[in-house]
Formats: structure tokens, C-alpha cells, sequence
């Protein structure tokens, strides 16, 4: 029985994304299309096209064209993943260095 891969590239735009839904795909396509770090991107969109399935569709498409290619997209991917990470990371920090407050 062979498993489905977690993330397979559809096309030249396109990367399917199993077992995730709004919770990380919305995140990761703001910090994709933010574009804090390496090539530019024009446009990012992400469809979920069935609620009963398990799958993401994110597409992102970079300014440069001659980039479009999927070892950049999935390099795009993993920058959008490392900014929510960044994100969290932060975050989380607040909330531990704000705790002695609530303390008192």
C-alpha cells in the first residue's frame, strides 16, 4: 500500500499540500506573499477544492518568470514555513515575557 505524499508538485505554479487546511495555508500564503526574503513574488493563492478532501492547492507565481520553476516554488514554500515559524517563535516569546505581569 503505497502513501500519498504530503506535498506534490502539480505544475509550474502549483503545489498540492495533503492533510492541511485554513489554519496553516492562510499564514503561509500572507507570509509567502510578503516577500521578506528571497525572489519576488507577483502573486500567491491557495484553494481548498473540496471541504470533504484533505488537499490544498497553493499557487504562487514569481515576478521573474525564468525563476518559475519548482525547485524555487518549493524553496518559496519553505521561506513561507520559516516566517511562520519566525511568527510563532515571537509570539510566543511575548506571551512568556508578559506572564510576570499576570503574576503579581
Amino acid at each position: 500500500m503505497s502513501k500519498e505524499p504530503r506535498i506534490k508538485i502539480l505544475n509550474g505554479q502549483t503545489v498540492q499540500v495533503r492533510k492541511e487546511d485554513h489554519t496553516i495555508m492562510n499564514p503561509l500564503r500572507w507570509c509567502i506573499g510578503k516577500n521578506f526574503t528571497g525572489e519576488k513574488v507577483e502573486l500567491v493563492g491557495y484553494t481548498i477544492p473540496h471541504p470533504s478532501d484533505d488537499i490544498s492547492n497553493i499557487t504562487i507565481q514569481l515576478c521573474d518568470e525564468s525563476l518559475q520553476t519548482p525547485p524555487n516554488l518549493l524553496k518559496k514554500l519553505v521561506e513561507g514555513l520559516e516566517c511562520m515559524e519566525a511568527i510563532g517563535a515571537k509570539i510566543a516569546s511575548e506571551i512568556e515575557r508578559s506572564k510576570g505581569g499576570f503574576n503579581k
